[in-house]
């Protein structure tokens, strides 16, 4: 009798530890997805620049599960929003300044902006039917054609230098690049983040930000 009631605990001991082994795993697979989800690895990828601590990512991902954000939706809402465009904006100008290595810093600015200008009107082109819906007040591209020794027609695009020059006059600073290029996205955001949730993940990524500066 008192041999059976020894199994007896011993199995319930083991079926303790086994349980307490289980929960340990679920806590450390828990912690795992926590710090290592889909659109952490999607940054990786596609911005490896836009290093997240550990605090941010976990912050980050709590926001997702509250909400219930796709993996895809926060991966584009972290790439899009004010600090990651700085940094993205900051990286840019690191790869203009050594591949120009003689262009002065306003010359940098002009790039890029009519980079981010030629991209936006052809990307909404290509949306929209062949129509772009840029403000007025951007600059516009043109368009013409040329033949190919072969015969082919070939299209190529250029910015309307007058009015580049003319948005330039107020880009003196890389703070007044970042506002710039911002603005034009924020443009079409503005109605799109009803819950904050784009200004919540400006939040989060601030304090890093703060102390790049």
């Amino acid at each position: 009798m008192q041999f059976r009631r020894l199994i007896y605990i011993s199995l319930l001991y083991i079926l303790l530890i086994c349980i307490a082994l289980i929960c340990v795993l679920v806590l450390i697979e828990s912690e795992r997805q926590m710090l290592e989800p889909k659109w952490v690895k999607q940054l990786a990828t596609w911005r490896p620049y836009l290093l997240l601590e550990t605090k941010q990512i976990k912050q980050l991902e709590k926001l997702r599960r509250e909400h219930d954000i796709e993996h895809d939706v926060l991966f584009w809402l972290v790439m899009g929003s004010r600090v990651s465009t700085r940094r993205f904006l900051r990286h840019m100008l690191e790869d203009y300044r050594e591949h120009h290595p003689e262009a002065s810093e306003k010359e940098l600015f002009k790039m890029m902006v009519a980079r981010k200008i030629m991209f936006r009107r052809l990307f909404r082109r290509a949306v929209n039917s062949g129509t772009d819906d840029m403000p007025p007040n951007y600059p516009k591209i043109h368009e013409s054609e040329y033949k190919e020794d072969d015969g082919t027609m070939v299209g190529t695009y250029s910015i309307d230098e007058q009015e580049l020059n003319q948005v330039m006059e107020g880009i003196n600073s890389f703070d007044d690049l970042c506002e710039y290029i911002i603005s034009m996205d924020e443009q079409k955001q503005a109605s799109a983040d009803p819950l904050g949730i784009g200004e919540r993940i400006d939040q989060i990524l601030a304090q890093e930000e703060l102390r790049m500066k």
